[in-house]
């Protein structure tokens, strides 16, 4: 089971871990979860998930985003069980283009996402390298129909729209 919280869960992480989850998402950086704490003690027994702070993605600077990215995956990707994510959702009122930057920014990074099976296994799945593996040109066309989007509703609708698409490609 995989866990979705906001707020600063850190003190319940150890009787998540005793209750059976195996995985965190969330990691709220706005109430002061510090994602490499959080890895230190926790990373060998829970995947986590996200810490990429909101806040950026509805702004429109762009460098910032990069930022943000490069600092959650310098905490948290070291020794795998960990996946790139928002702190929280795809939402309306996010900056599509920061969302897809969010993605893009990070094709230099080696990737090798994982996904736990029941037997306890782990299994190699697609997601974000399945977006990049788009044609360059169709990544163009879907930032370009980001973009195109005036208000908050549908850009958030868009951006579900080229999610689903890239994990049906996956499969």
């Amino acid at each position: 089971m995989i866990w979705h919280s906001e707020g600063n869960i850190a003190a319940l992480l150890p009787m998540a871990i005793e209750a059976g989850v195996v995985g965190i998402h969330g990691l709220d950086p706005v109430a002061a979860m510090d994602l490499a704490k959080v890895k230190r003690d926790f990373g060998r027994d829970l995947a986590l998930v996200g810490n990429v702070d909101v806040r950026v993605l509805c702004n429109s600077d762009l460098a910032a985003v990069r930022a943000e990215v490069d600092l959650c995956c310098a905490q948290g990707a070291r020794g795998g069980g960990y996946m790139l994510a928002s702190c929280n959702s795809i939402f309306e009122g996010m900056n599509s283009s920061a969302a897809v930057e969010r993605v893009e920014g990070r094709k230099d990074v080696k990737r090798s996402p994982r996904e736990c099976r029941d037997d306890g296994q782990v299994s190699q799945v697609g997601g974000v390298d399945g977006y990049l593996a788009l044609r360059a040109s169709r990544r163009k066309q879907l930032r370009y129909w980001l973009d195109s989007a005036k208000l908050p509703a549908t850009r958030a609708k868009r951006i579900q729209a080229i999610v689903d698409e890239v994990l049906s490609a996956d499969q």
